[in-house]
């Protein structure tokens, strides 16, 4: 997502309505475009295979578009034929997969594919993971040629709407990561708490909520490589 927001050169750190209204919309206009071919296709493997063997609302025409909770920063014009994608779910029997999308970091995954984390924003232009069997130094792709905002300096409003346009079209939850600056966010009052984390992602529709992320160890600084060790869920909670 990063990578793709990165080629308009938008200013990332820009909490304005007028900004998250733009970045909203071109999150909203690739999400669609992708979510639409992914259920016709799922369709289409359903007319082939045979449609899921399990109760869903898909098999009845129903689409995310259809129950999203609407917000002033995630409703924009549909440019796809959904209407006739609803017919087609229909014809289809359903879909081929009883659950379709999912969006998590996919720390373990990224460290496979060599490649920055799903819809999470970078936190150093080169990052050495590791994980139990490897380890890859993964710069952000054509960093000498775009300009990258990183994750402690996204406005954190930016990256709400990123995924609230992400989420609507998605029929399961989110892992929708925190990052808070320590150096600019010394403390954290409950109120700010309750606005930030909870208030307005359920506003714009979020369902799920994951880590809160903060610089305290280096204190902001910022270097050229940083490490992350994976160590598994085996605690109960995924390190990072």
């Amino acid at each position: 997502v990063h990578h793709y927001l990165a080629k308009f050169n938008l200013d990332l750190t820009d909490g304005s309505y007028a900004n998250l209204k733009k970045v909203g919309e071109l999150v909203h206009n690739r999400m669609e475009l992708i979510q639409y071919h992914l259920i016709r296709e799922a369709a289409t493997l359903a007319r082939k295979f045979g449609p899921a063997d399990y109760r869903t609302k898909w098999k009845k025409g129903w689409l995310p578009i259809d129950t999203y909770k609407k917000h002033d920063l995630n409703t924009y014009p549909l440019k796809m034929g959904w209407e006739e994608l609803r017919q087609y779910v229909i014809d289809s029997g359903g879909l081929y997969f009883s659950a379709l999308s999912a969006h998590m970091p996919s720390e373990s995954s990224s460290v496979i594919w060599g490649f920055i984390n799903g819809f999470e924003p970078p936190r150093q232009l080169i990052t050495d993971k590791s994980s139990k069997v490897l380890s890859v130094l993964v710069p952000v792709p054509e960093m000498s040629r775009l300009h990258y905002t990183l994750a402690y300096d996204v406005h954190p409003d930016v990256q709400l709407v990123i995924a609230a346009n992400i989420q609507k079209f998605s029929c399961q939850g989110m892992s929708f990561n925190k990052y808070v600056d320590y150096t600019k966010t010394p403390s954290l009052p409950m109120s700010k708490v309750m606005e930030d984390f909870f208030y307005k992602p359920h506003a714009l529709g979020m369902k799920t909520m994951y880590y809160v992320n903060f610089n305290v160890d280096n204190e902001g600084d910022r270097i050229e490589i940083t490490t992350e060790a994976e160590q598994g869920c085996a605690g109960g909670a995924c390190t990072l």
